[in-house]
């Protein structure tokens, strides 16, 4: 090897490799980042500004504060790049810079801390080495195999391959903070924090130094060296705010500055602290509403709605209950010593399960999980029986009980009372519309318009 003549082989090499001079033109760039760049070859980048080829590539800082730059995090769409930069110098003086890739995705992480923690004599550092989890649910947390919970999880997924703010809706208890936890836990930024904000529970007068955080002495009772902001603490992971429909007006304001702007403001500061949080939000709430009604701001709304899952109630996809069921037994048994010996609960019998899904759960899965507790209390042995749910009232009892539904008769009018009766109870939930009840029923809307002549609904 002629190291004169296999200069730009051996430079081309080095992953993730580019050299600026001090005037942040591009001296090198190999030929991965080329290709990112849009470009094809080194000598149509070369004299380029680095930042009118990749904006998002930070070797400015190095030439800027004249030191090296380590560990620098990249995220970008599917994967995850950590970098080191350092300055190139000649007779003392800073000349330029170059940076190079130290991984180029989550899985080189992941494998180079499996071989940290494997290493001979780095069991000392064990508990450092292994991630400190700030998500507490993932997508296996969402328990069914019902279309509609399939369809959620395929949602999820797609979300997580993103770096757009999400909203997610739903009513009370039906999972949204599962959502959003593993869109984090899927996604790229699953390495750095998942802060979670409810804005329905932090005064009005505190919000923004709980959000942005404050310096030392800009108020009475602040803390000396001042409060990182929980915004700060998101930085380069994702900022949950639940109930997002509570966020006091002024700070609608601030939250759209930040959203816009990419940077906060400690009270008291007189810097922007430059903060790249993903947002994730939740309502049980219509926001358009709102909106509508004056007390949420229209462009905050369309900055948050970006991307919109929606979490169906537990009473639109009744098929998962005996899933949730097996699995909150599960959870219950554990939480109350119960997970070994002649006490644990193993399953209900199918009365006690045709009761659950007889009702219409408006507390949804929350809902579930308490009345089964509530019923556990009550039973010592394996099998979990309808007599032990006594406290329990399903208000369709008489509306949907098989045995006065189905009087004997032919097939055809069994079938017919039956359809009639599911199609009242889906048009009878709150906020239905025609298209969706025929979408959870599997029909057309003309079709569902027929049904309803059909049978006096």
């Amino acid at each position: 090897m002629n190291l004169q003549e296999d200069i730009l082989e051996i430079l081309n090499s080095i992953e993730g490799l580019l050299i600026v001079d001090k005037n942040e033109n591009i001296v090198f760039m190999c030929d991965d980042l080329i290709s990112i760049g849009g470009y094809k070859s080194l000598s149509e980048v070369t004299g380029k500004k680095i930042r009118d080829v990749l904006g998002h590539i930070n070797t400015w800082k190095v030439l800027a504060e004249k030191s090296p730059q380590r560990e620098e995090v990249y995220l970008t769409e599917g994967h995850i790049v950590v970098s080191n930069g350092l300055p190139v110098k000649k007779n003392g003086k800073v000349i330029g810079a170059l940076e190079y890739d130290l991984f180029q995705s989550s899985n080189e992480i992941l494998k180079f801390i499996e071989k940290l923690k494997s290493t001979e004599g780095m069991e000392h550092f064990a508990p450092e080495l292994e991630k400190e989890k700030t998500t507490k649910y993932s997508i296996d947390s969402i328990i069914g195999s019902s279309r509609t919970t399939k369809s959620l999880k395929e949602e999820i997924v797609l979300a997580a391959r993103s770096n757009s703010n999400v909203i997610i809706t739903g009513e009370t208890g039906t999972g949204k903070e599962l959502v959003a936890h593993s869109i984090h836990q899927l996604s790229q930024r699953s390495f750095f924090d998942f802060v979670r904000v409810n804005c329905a529970a932090i005064p009005g007068e505190l919000f923004e130094s709980e959000l942005f955080g404050y310096e030392e002495g800009s108020f009475t009772g602040a803390k000396k060296g001042g409060k990182k902001g929980l915004a700060q603490v998101a930085d380069k992971g994702s900022l949950f705010l639940d109930e997002i429909d509570a966020l006091p007006m002024h700070m609608q304001a601030k939250m759209l500055r930040f959203l816009q702007e990419k940077e906060i403001q400690k009270i008291g500061g007189q810097k922007t602290i430059p903060v790249d949080a993903r947002i994730i939000a939740a309502t049980n709430k219509d926001l358009k509403e709102l909106v509508e009604k004056g007390t949420f701001r229209e462009d905050l709304y369309y900055r948050l709605h970006v991307i919109s899952i929606e979490v169906e109630p537990l009473r639109n996809k009744i098929s998962d209950i005996p899933e949730l069921t097996n699995n909150f037994l599960d959870e219950l048994n554990n939480s109350l010593g119960r997970s070994v010996g002649k006490h644990r609960v193993k399953h209900l019998d199918n009365k006690a399960l045709r009761h659950l899904m007889e009702y219409d759960w408006p507390g949804n899965v929350r809902e579930l999980k308490n009345v089964l507790e509530r019923a556990m209390n009550r039973c010592y042995g394996e099998t979990m029986e309808l007599s032990h749910f006594q406290d329990f009232i399903n208000p369709h009892d008489r509306d949907l009980r098989w045995e006065e539904i189905l009087e004997p008769g032919s097939l055809e009018e069994a079938r017919e009372k039956l359809e009639k009766k599911i199609i009242e109870i889906t048009l009878s939930q709150e906020g239905m519309t025609m298209a969706k009840a025929g979408e959870i029923l599997g029909i057309s809307r003309q079709m569902l318009y027929k049904k309803k002549k059909q049978y006096g609904i």
